[in-house]
């Protein structure tokens, strides 16, 4: 049917029978109409659909042949719309490898304590991923923990995620908010070595709490676990 096949081309070129109608110097229910089978399109109608699309008459009228007539501006340009999106789809395939070369994923293996220093718990909360920009050698030199409590509010809230670059420099870490081992436990504090008392001193940026003074001697267990270098915070 002529109305199945005008609609066919309405369909293959994505044009809406608004649009069609326009074009063809019709009503959007002529159209219609036509399409449905209900009327007949006039000889005028059918060349200017056909000269619009380049369109084979022949198969407009009878089905029989190729819609497009081959060597038209039409079939070129079908021809040139196939290249670009095959050449648009590699593009994306290209920047999606990219991106995933260019990413890093890194594991939350437990919590933090921002509070009272906790023992370290080994927990699957998923996994982060980094750019490569902000991973300095290899991903086994780091560690993302969640952070629990608030003793780092407002820089750093209850729930963030922190990277933490495995360190274990003492005067590197200096001055810096870094993840110390105490005694089995693990707490997230701005870390400082006051050298002419040999103590160590976890300050957290909360006022609300008060700095751990440490004297390394009366701890069997103190440890510098890492530096933090990153914070990561789902937006809610």
């Amino acid at each position: 049917m002529i109305g199945t096949r005008i609609k066919e081309i309405r369909k293959t070129r994505n044009i809406k029978q608004i649009e069609l109608a326009q074009r063809l110097n019709l009503k959007a229910s002529a159209l219609s109409q036509m399409e449905s089978d209900k009327i007949k399109p006039s000889i005028d109608t059918m060349n200017k659909l056909c000269n619009l699309y380049g369109i084979n008459l022949h198969w407009l009228i009878t089905g029989k042949g190729n819609m497009i007539v081959e060597g038209s501006k039409v079939e070129e340009i079908d021809q040139l719309e196939k290249v670009l999106d095959n050449h648009i789809h590699r593009v994306i395939e290209a920047k999606m490898k990219f991106f995933d070369d260019s990413m890093i994923t890194i594991p939350i293996s437990g919590e933090i304590s921002a509070g009272i220093p906790i023992e370290a718990k080994h927990v699957d909360y998923g996994d982060v991923k980094f750019s490569r920009d902000q991973i300095h050698g290899r991903a086994e030199n780091y560690l993302c923990l969640k952070v629990n409590g608030s003793s780092m509010e407002p820089v750093i809230k209850d729930g963030d995620v922190i990277l933490i670059e495995k360190s274990n420099d003492w005067e590197r870490s200096n001055g810096k908010i870094c993840a110390v081992r105490l005694d089995g436990e693990v707490t997230l504090k701005k870390m400082k070595l006051d050298k002419n008392t040999r103590q160590l001193l976890l300050i957290p940026l909360n006022e609300g709490f008060k700095t751990i003074v440490v004297e390394p001697e009366d701890h069997a267990d103190c440890s510098l676990i890492g530096i933090m270098t990153f914070l990561y915070r789902k937006f809610e």
